[in-house]
């Protein structure tokens, strides 16, 4: 069975050649116990305790499923034949390069779909779509964030050239406009709301009146399809008041309050996501960007996984938890082209 590599330490080489030696004597066997993914602490919960994916993938090697990704050195069929050429490569097990288990993973922002608006924050349909067939042609596939959460707790792959889509603020123009569009190209997107304003327009009977924000039935058809991961973007802290600005906080705040008003806020949406939707958000989306260090403790302490925020930067995920709350987004369609950023992790 796999090990994390400090296990090993325990055992003198000598002996481990010599039972591994007379087993293959006696009967061909599976090794898993040490190989490149002995050294990914993203596949153990300790030393001898492996994640369910090293199992799926340990599972894969030997019955030959191609549809599950799996490191090239893990697992060996070993016979009497093999049993020197198997040990030799034991020994010489190593991490796997940076690359094989860094992904870049560009994250871009929208906000609201129309004809007409803030052009710093808006696009037309038309536009969009020219953008997710640009990514489809270039071979992106769009992932969520549970996925990313996955591929860094967990180990589980990605594919080849992830990207992940994000809509701001829930936008009734996203249920309008983005959803069909998602339908058509497949593609996944992580969708921010915020909860006043979902309870506020789901009150509204008279379906001729083009709500401005989506409803709670919208937001619940929409995650049951599997192509749209709703997402935390505070109950009512999406605005600023002069004094505090989204869900920063003020400057002389006692910390303590402050704690308090977070867990409230935050706490109330994803309960109302847990009782509408069946699903706890993972992932706090700042308001306006706004990140603060005293926010932070309290998103773990909430059960969050990941934070995005407005820093326009390519992100390169590795197995470093932290890292997910740090996402960087492109604001699209404001700053650099689609093209840009394309072509910036192409070089990378």
């Amino acid at each position: 069975a796999p090990v994390y590599h400090e296990y090993m330490a325990y055992f003198d080489w000598a002996q481990v050649e010599d039972f591994y030696t007379r087993l293959a004597q006696v009967t061909p066997y599976w090794d898993f116990s040490l190989s490149s993914v002995s050294f990914d602490p993203r596949y153990f919960y300790d030393e001898t305790h492996f994640r369910n994916c090293v199992g799926e993938m340990a599972l894969a090697r030997i019955f030959g499923d191609g549809s599950v990704y799996v490191p090239e050195d893990f697992g060996a069929y070993v016979t009497a034949d093999n049993v020197a050429q198997h040990l030799e490569e034991m020994a010489a097990a190593r991490p796997m390069e940076e690359g094989a288990y860094t992904a870049v993973v560009p994250v871009l922002m929208y906000h609201d779909v129309a004809e007409e608006g803030d052009p710093s924050v808006t696009v037309s349909s038309e536009r969009l779509e020219e953008h997710l067939a640009a990514l489809k042609g270039a071979g992106y596939t769009a992932v969520t964030l549970e996925e990313l959460s996955a591929y860094v707790e967990e180990g589980a792959p990605l594919p080849e050239k992830p990207v992940v889509i994000t809509f701001d603020d829930g936008y009734e123009s996203f249920h309008e406009y983005v959803y069909p569009i998602l339908q058509e190209y497949q593609y996944k997107a992580v969708y921010s709301i915020v909860g006043t304003y979902a309870d506020q327009y789901s009150q509204i009977d008279d379906h001729h009146i083009r709500y401005s924000h989506s409803t709670w039935n919208e937001l619940k058809a929409m995650h049951d399809s599997g192509l749209v991961e709703i997402q935390n973007h505070s109950y009512d802290l999406h605005h600023n008041d002069g004094a505090r600005h989204g869900a920063k906080r003020k400057p002389g705040e006692n910390l303590a309050l402050y704690r308090d008003l977070i867990v409230e806020d935050l706490g109330k949406l994803q309960q109302e996501c847990k009782e509408n939707l069946g699903w706890t958000p993972t992932c706090f989306t700042y308001p306006f960007g706004q990140i603060s260090s005293d926010t932070l403790p309290i998103l773990k302490d909430m059960g969050f996984q990941a934070a995005l925020t407005c820093e326009e930067k390519l992100n390169y995920i590795t197995g470093d938890p932290e890292q997910l709350y740090h996402l960087r987004r492109f604001n699209r369609p404001h700053g650099k082209s689609l093209q840009s950023i394309l072509q910036a992790q192409k070089q990378k």
